[in-house]
């Protein structure tokens, strides 16, 4: 090779490297600006702290690693520690990203302290400004997840999947996917175990066309399947709920497969065919139990059935609904040793419910107040005195905040109706 050649040909190669050391360095250090830009300005009411943000991948990518990254939020008192946290990208890709984040994590949340170790989580996400969620394609990949707290609740995991599609027609439809195999679950307070568990779900939702400010309102939810697979049997929940007045209208249908006596149940919302202001609710669930720990009060397996009518006011200025009135056709508690069906009817007076609820029974009274003196609803006295009192039917009054029972117990409840936004 002549030397003049070979001369121009390393000047060709030497410009060829600067100009794309050039162009990966702008590319980098853009991309750097960004995310510090976007964790000094916050997120509402969201703040970020980090120690540094360095770069590094030549010549392919350019990847950023976030130094000591903490989340803090004052209103929850949110104190949590990330760690290192990783952004891949293609030097020649600015929509592509890769966060992949540290194996550990560690903070407090209204004083509490939780603990998160896992096999690095990673999520792949695609910045698409044109569309409502701006990370969809989004998706988030966990494996063996172990959360523990400080008041002795813990969540296991072995692996997870999470992900959000945009539809490939109306950019205002999502697609989301959540799958989550063999979940363990246990809060002591409360004393709820689940044994292990997966989880599959699939939903669509149909977001609205923006506001002036730029804002998205939830049109539509389509549940297609969440699926819950217990060793004894199985769940799958479907339903369908659109947005009337800025309240929810649909149903959820629940079927199972395998030993209904461990759980079962059926929930449904129903507009009122002339009143748009009025629903019509109805819950049915079989073999019920309930513990509570610490105020000592046992439940042995129950089946419910409860329907109930629910009439809201007309829309305030700022677009909030008010509850008028409930009337509660049936709620039927049938036990082994008794069964109590309640029916009543209360409004709204100055915000407090207003209105009686009678009780009648069938079987062992005495079983029933017991139950109440064991949550510390009535004294024994007064229990043995109206559980042996010639009648089966009861009458409960509310009225102004206050709660009384056959005028033999008397008890000031902070119940107030509450507002629908």
């Amino acid at each position: 090779m002549p030397r003049n050649t070979f001369i121009r040909l390393i000047i060709i190669i030497a410009l060829l490297c600067g100009g794309w050391s050039g162009f990966w360095l702008i590319s980098g250090t853009l991309s750097k600006n960004i995310i510090s830009s976007l964790l000094d300005e916050g997120y509402e009411n969201w703040e970020f702290s980090y120690s540094d943000i360095s770069l590094r991948g030549f010549p392919n990518r350019t990847d950023l690693r976030i130094h000591d990254l903490k989340l803090l939020q004052q209103e929850n008192s949110t104190d949590f520690t990330i760690g290192n946290v990783d952004i891949l990208r293609l030097v020649y890709n600015w929509s592509e990203f890769i966060v992949s984040l540290p194996p550990s994590q560690k903070g407090f949340i209204n004083g509490v302290e939780y603990t998160i170790v896992s096999e690095q989580p990673r999520l792949s996400l695609h910045w698409n400004e044109n569309t409502p969620i701006p990370l969809a394609p989004l998706i988030v990949e966990l494996k063996q997840i172990d959360l523990n707290s400080s008041d002795l609740t813990s969540l296991t995991l072995e692996s997870g999947l999470f992900a959000i599609k945009p539809d490939d027609i109306n950019p205002n439809k999502f697609m989301f996917h959540l799958k989550s195999d063999q979940i363990s679950l246990e809060i002591f307070q409360d004393k709820l175990t689940l044994e292990p568990f997966d989880f599959v779900g699939n939903a669509e939702v149909l977001l609205s066309e923006p506001t002036v400010d730029q804002c998205y309102k939830i049109e539509e939810i389509a549940v297609r399947s969440l699926q819950f697979d217990f060793d004894a049997f199985s769940i799958n929940l479907t339903g369908n709920f659109t947005n009337q007045n800025s309240f929810p209208d649909g149903t959820l249908a629940i079927e199972f497969v395998g030993d209904k006596e461990k759980f079962s149940g059926l929930f449904a919302i129903k507009p009122d065919d002339i009143n748009p202001n009025k629903f019509m609710f109805h819950l049915k669930s079989d073999q019920i139990s309930l513990e509570i720990f610490q105020d000592k009060l046992t439940l042995e397996p129950f089946d419910f059935v409860g329907n109930a009518e629910v009439l809201l006011s007309e829309p305030t200025v700022d677009q909030c609904y008010k509850i008028e009135e409930i009337a509660v056709r049936s709620l039927q508690f049938d036990f082994d040793a008794f069964s109590i069906n309640l029916t009543g009817n209360f409004t709204n007076q100055n915000s407090f419910p207003d209105g009686t609820l009678a009780i009648e029974f069938v079987g062992d009274k005495e079983k029933f107040f017991e139950l109440l003196v064991a949550n510390g609803l009535l004294s024994p006295p007064l229990s043995f005195v109206a559980a042996n009192l010639p009648i089966d039917s009861y009458e409960f009054q509310l009225k102004g905040g206050e709660i009384s029972i056959l005028n033999l117990f008397s008890k000031e409840f902070p119940l107030s109706f509450p507002e629908i936004c």
